[in-house]
């Protein structure tokens, strides 16, 4: 299996709505530059892992969560031949 070769940017947005915001990121292998469709991605609360929400990189290798409340998440990213990936996003602070 393939060491984690990820860039991950993530980024955290304050909307004007209810304090929500989004987290959002793109995924490449650094190995040929390119992005990595298809992985999952998995964002789940720290303080209650029982609590997450799941999705799928685009072709371009980004991914969104949209309407998060303000708190700290545990980012959890697989994708076959690859070493799981994680991260923790804490809260944003403006």
């Amino acid at each position: 299996m393939r060491g984690i070769k990820w860039l991950i940017v993530t980024l955290i947005l304050l909307s004007g709505t209810a304090n929500a915001q989004s987290i959002k990121g793109k995924l490449f292998d650094l190995n040929d530059n390119k992005p990595l469709a298809g992985a999952t991605v998995t964002l789940s609360k720290l303080k209650d892992s029982t609590q997450f929400v799941t999705t799928i990189s685009k072709n371009n290798g980004e991914f969104e969560f949209k309407d998060v409340l303000p708190d700290s998440f545990f980012l959890k990213i697989t994708f076959t031949g690859y070493e799981e990936f994680r991260q923790i996003v804490a809260e944003h602070i403006g």
